[in-house]
């Protein structure tokens, strides 16, 4: 979930619960007001460190253009698996 927004820097800040984010990642952020926005990681913090990854139990800081309220949810886009082949 998202636990802060600055407008003038326009950076988001999220609690990782699950899994990795990486530096590239194509992301989903949506919520009941904010409604959907998708994009891609481009730059990470974390500790108001740039790193390449965030992991489960880090807060993370994105920049974001839009506004993200404290409702709203960030969601890593994954490719879905072909299982066709398995």
């Amino acid at each position: 979930p998202a636990r802060s927004y600055y407008p003038q820097k326009k950076i988001a800040v999220f609690y990782v619960e699950t899994g990795v984010i990486k530096k590239g990642d194509e992301i989903l952020i949506t919520g009941p007001t904010t409604g959907i926005i998708q994009g891609m990681v481009k730059s990470m913090f974390v500790d108001d460190k740039e790193v390449d990854e965030a992991r489960k139990g880090n807060l993370v800081t994105i920049p974001v253009d839009e506004k993200v309220r404290a409702s709203d949810k960030l969601f890593l886009i994954v490719a879905k698996r072909d299982e066709s082949h398995a």
